[in-house]
């Protein structure tokens, strides 16, 4: 089978370094891949913002600025500031001691949602000029990933986001 990509075998020997794009996750700091006595190294920055509402996509989002001269090189990475916060959270409702009503299960996930709330607040403080530009960004996106396994109801995501509409980006989409 033909594939569009560029293996890790078959950078050995030939780059020094190996950007790697199209990656949600932001591992901008350069790591060093060794076989025998050959070497290189791979840097992979991500997204700059959250293209696929994963738990990778969660992290910090970085730039890196590539210096170089001659052989040598080296990146300098600069925390991106205006990336709308975003978090992933995976919930077993088995494992949390719940009863299976509906009303319990939407209070307890209301609960998740608004702690996820009070840490965007603590964590993330945006610019007078940031925020003309973009004034939603405050509003995270929140993803819970449900496990409801067990004959736990199901909640229904639009009534369940109605709630939250004015304070999170995309209220219908994250439970």
């Amino acid at each position: 089978v033909y594939k569009r990509q560029v293996s890790t075998q078959s950078t050995w020997g030939f780059f020094d370094l190996v950007v790697w794009g199209h990656e949600h996750e932001c591992r901008i700091e350069v790591e060093k891949k060794c076989k025998g006595d050959q070497s290189f190294d791979i840097c992979q920055p991500g997204s700059s913002v959250a293209t696929s509402l994963n738990e990778d996509e969660g992290k910090e989002k970085h730039i890196g600025i590539l210096e170089v001269y001659k052989t040598q090189y080296r990146l300098i990475p600069h925390r991106l500031q205006s990336v709308r916060p975003f978090y992933v959270e995976k919930i077993v409702l088995e494992d949390e001691g719940l009863e299976k009503s509906l009303e319990e299960v939407s209070d307890f996930l209301a609960t998740k949602v608004e702690d996820h709330l009070t840490t965007c607040k603590e964590r993330h403080h945006f610019s007078p000029e940031i925020l003309r530009k973009n004034p939603y960004l405050p509003l995270p996106l929140i993803r819970l990933r449900v496990d409801y396994s067990g004959g736990y109801p199901l909640v229904n995501p639009q009534r369940f986001g109605a709630q939250f509409i004015d304070k999170v980006g995309i209220a219908h989409s994250y439970v």
